[in-house]
């Protein structure tokens, strides 16, 4: 349905994105997957003919977007990163005015508006002004204004950025019945663990270049996990770097590469993203590629004691149950302790949803009790969960 062929953009001595090339299956949900800054939302506002390429065509349905530009707009839907709502307007009110722009009018507009409620959730706030919503509900909104005109494919930018996890959940679900029912997405996000639930293929997207692409399971099989070594910690950031590098050169890492990544934006990823599960909310995090297996251990104690930062205790739960299920307790959780990272991710296993919970802390006592009281929550829903301590 989609072919990019040889894009390219600039903005001064920038190429925000240089020369990438993919296809799109028709029906196919294809994830664009990268750190902030990868060119992302370049690449989808040239899809969306929002921006003019400098270099490179992008095809739909064999069909140029530059040679019928006003056709191929109207079969897309767009779900930016920002909100593109009136918060003086009602939820019904904001799906009316842009299915009018669209087309549709009469009892077609009013079936589709009450279908794309209906899908994000929000039928029961329909009436009331977005501006008494939350943040994850305009984003559910906002989703809902990218889908109100049946579109055949849709461009999702990040759409679960800076949200609860129920919010999230829902968001989630939604693309996947949109997805199912034949729609063909393509997806932005920084985040692995949609990628890996959502995407039937996986662009990996930094500064400007496609690294790979492929499934999940086929990148993974490209890159050796184990030859990645994540140090995490309480470090102070610029101090820490000088550090590193005054003390460490490629040579004497074995030819490592070493990027340091200042989170909660997600852990910045060396290579390919793929080798690291941006699951770190919190702190700083060092990344190591290339370092031999029997080696990490001993180079991660150096940088600890060099940098001189706190190690965080990590903690994962696998549960059989959907993110959607356990979205609220988990909220209570972490509001209860603020001190101690925790991050959801959804995925699927053997057909089913379930979800894998992140703890992270440097105080262990902490970090059991919260432990202890997710294992609870857990079980009063009925679910099951198996622990993988990792740090």
């Amino acid at each position: 349905m989609f072919r990019v062929e040889g894009l390219v953009k600039r903005y001064g001595d920038l190429r925000a994105v240089d020369g990438i090339s993919f296809e799109v299956r028709k029906g196919e949900l294809y994830g664009l997957l990268g750190p902030n800054g990868a060119g992302k939302t370049t690449t989808m506002s040239m899809l969306s003919g929002l921006l003019a390429p400098d270099e490179g065509r992008v095809f739909f349905d064999g069909i140029e977007l530059g040679s019928d530009p006003i056709r191929i707009k109207a079969q897309l839907g767009i779900v930016p990163q920002e909100t593109a709502l009136y918060e003086t307007l009602s939820a019904r009110e904001n799906l009316r005015f842009w299915a009018g722009l669209y087309g549709l009018a009469g009892a077609g507009l009013d079936q589709a508006v009450a279908r794309v409620l209906e899908l994000v959730g929000l039928t029961g706030r329909a009436k009331d002004p977005v501006k008494t919503f939350s943040g994850g509900m305009k984003r559910r909104l906002n989703l809902a204004l990218g889908l109100v005109h049946g579109p055949r494919a849709v461009l999702m930018d990040e759409p679960t950025v800076g949200i609860d996890p129920q919010a999230r959940a829902n968001i989630l679900e939604a693309v996947r019945a949109v997805t199912a029912a034949g729609t063909t997405v393509i997806y932005t996000t920084h985040y692995l663990e949609e990628a890996e639930t959502l995407c039937d293929r996986v662009a990996i997207i930094d500064h400007g270049r496609i690294l790979a692409e492929g499934t999940v399971d086929e990148l993974k099989r490209r890159v050796s996990e184990k030859e990645i070594l994540t140090v995490s910690g309480s470090f102070e950031v610029e101090e820490a770097r000088a550090r590193l590098e005054g003390n460490y050169r490629p040579g004497e890492l074995n030819e490592a590469r070493l990027r340091m990544a200042n989170t909660p934006e997600g852990a910045s990823l060396v290579d390919n993203p793929v080798s690291t599960a941006p699951g770190f909310q919190m702190g700083n995090v060092f990344v190591m590629a290339g370092i031999p297996v029997i080696m990490q251990a001993m180079f991660e104690g150096a940088v600890h004691r060099l940098v001189g930062g706190q190690p965080l205790l990590s903690r994962t739960l696998t549960v059989t149950l959907p993110e959607g299920k356990i979205a609220a307790g988990f909220g209570a959780l972490q509001e209860r302790y603020p001190d101690v990272e925790m991050g959801s991710y959804p995925f699927s296993r053997d057909g089913r949803f379930a979800t894998r919970l992140v703890l992270r802390s440097s105080d262990e006592d902490r970090l059991a009790a919260a432990a202890a009281e997710l294992d609870a929550m857990i079980a009063s829903l009925g679910g099951e969960g198996t622990w993988d301590r990792t740090g």
